[in-house]
């Protein structure tokens, strides 16, 4: 290998002079003590810029969470079977449900900011108003019963549940009010009565005709009926027998004599067995069509209502009720 030449005095002098420049070059770059380095400053830009985005993403999905929530309970409390309303404390409808707008005979927009008393019965005012006072003194559910009155509308029997709001400094104090109409209540009473005494009464029958009479008893206490019939349906024999059918006539109900002979289920008896029960509303003076009529064939139903009856998977019969009002089983 051969030795490198030795530099002249001047060219050697040179490459000291730009050594020299690139340290100085080097040290200029770095920062003085205590500041960032540029670079440094970059990434931790970048970094919280990358943060702030992952917040903004966290913030958007608590905000849809937020409105998914407050769509559900919007939902539940518009189209809550109870009226309820939240009132000031001189009972100033400050929020109403479709439930309870319907209950004064309003629509929503005119409920609030109406007195709720402007609807209470006269005879029942003080009762109320008792009652809203000791609502507001109180931290545990009031009720009471009173009436309601609606233009065009009979009086109406209420059940009230009122509970205080919470106080908060600074936001007027509300409490809220469900109302129930009694009516519904009593119904549900009396569909829970008789479907008892139906359970009680079939377990104790010994023949076809005392459970035809049992459904038929319990059917007028449910919902009324002008004319009934209960059949018997024979899968093997493909036939129907009638076992009970009674009709109105001049105002008293008379049974009905069965058929001289057994006979196939009509076209609109084999819809009931094979799908289920129906519920027909129509013109009263049009008979129905695929039907086989009974008590007063001049006088063809407006409402009627069409079940099988089953044992098992089975279906062993099929039971109607008729009303000669339209619409009477909506």
């Amino acid at each position: 290998m051969k030795n490198a030449k030795p530099m002249p005095p001047d060219a050697c002098a040179l490459r000291q002079q730009a050594e020299q420049k690139l340290r100085e070059h080097h040290a200029l770059a770095q920062p003085p003590p205590g500041k960032l380095d540029p670079r440094e400053l970059v990434h931790e830009l970048e970094v919280h810029q990358i943060e702030l985005e992952m917040q903004n993403e966290e913030l958007h999905r608590a905000q849809a969470q937020a409105q998914e929530a407050l769509d559900k309970y919007t939902d539940l409390f518009d189209f809550a079977p109870l009226g309820y309303f939240q009132l000031t404390q001189d009972g100033v409808i400050r929020e109403a449900n479709l439930a309870g707008a319907a209950l004064l005979g309003l629509d929503c927009s005119r409920v609030i900011s109406r007195q709720f008393d402007a609807s209470v019965s006269p005879a029942c005012l003080q009762t109320f108003t008792n009652f809203r006072k000791a609502v507001l003194i109180s931290d545990t559910k009031q009720t009471c019963e009173i009436q309601l009155l609606c233009p065009g509308r009979a009086a109406l029997d209420v059940h009230l549940e009122g509970l205080a709001a919470p106080d908060q400094p600074g936001v007027e104090k509300t409490w809220r009010l469900a109302v129930l109409d009694l009516k519904l209540r009593k119904q549900a009473e009396t569909r829970l009565a008789a479907f008892s005494t139906l359970g009680r009464s079939l377990s104790a029958v010994r023949t076809d005709r005392q459970a035809a009479e049992v459904i038929v008893e319990v059917a007028d206490q449910l919902f009324g009926w002008d004319a009934c019939k209960f059949n018997l349906h024979s899968q093997e024999r493909n036939q129907i027998t009638q076992v009970l059918a009674q009709d109105t006539i001049n105002g008293q109900r008379v049974e009905c004599p069965p058929p001289a002979e057994q006979r196939e289920p009509s076209a609109f008896t084999r819809q009931i067995i094979d799908h289920g029960a129906k519920l027909v509303l129509k013109d009263p003076s049009t008979p129905l069509a695929g039907a086989v009529s009974f008590g007063d064939r001049g006088r063809p139903s407006a409402s009627i209502m069409f079940v099988p009856i089953r044992r098992g998977a089975n279906v062993v019969g099929v039971f109607s009720i008729h009303s000669y009002t339209p619409n009477a089983y909506t």
